[in-house]
């Protein structure tokens, strides 16, 4: 298993100019270290309704992504990801 470093925003969705109440997820950014992931999930979290970094355990040999820590987290996340 090989350790993958992720950090991904969160934002409302935007209709008529207006934000709604419906979370966004947006493309999660792979880093080289979970320092890389945590700084930019903080300059995310500046202008977003939230953001994470996580540490992921990835099998290369079969794609299957295991299970995952949460490095930081701030703002509005998804119900269920991250830490209460």
């Amino acid at each position: 298993m090989k350790t993958i470093y992720l950090a991904q925003a969160f934002s409302y969705e935007v209709k008529k100019g207006k934000a709604t109440k419906k979370l966004l997820n947006e493309q999660p950014i792979q880093y080289a270290s979970a320092d890389q992931a945590i700084s930019r999930a903080r300059r995310m979290a500046e202008t977003k309704a939230g953001a994470i970094a996580i540490a992921q355990q990835y099998d290369e040999a079969t794609g299957e992504a295991g299970d995952y820590e949460v490095l930081w987290q701030d703002g509005i996340l998804p119900q269920g990801l991250g830490e209460e």
